[in-house]
């Protein structure tokens, strides 16, 4: 997987993307199982993504 010096919401997001198109870009649905950290939650990818791809990422 990928490692960051921070946890912010952005690396967050970032890897969320990363997840979706490079590792799993054909599944209709990805399960993830996180921590409890503030930083993932949906608010997230629309603060770092467009609408239109936050919503797809979600």
């Amino acid at each position: 997987m990928k490692v960051t010096q921070n946890r912010t919401k952005k690396d967050w997001a970032l890897l969320v993307r990363y997840i979706c198109d490079k590792l799993y870009p054909k599944a209709e649905t990805i399960t993830l199982v996180m921590d409890n950290l503030t930083s993932y939650s949906a608010a997230a990818l629309y603060e770092t993504f467009k609408p239109a791809e936050a919503q797809r990422l979600r």
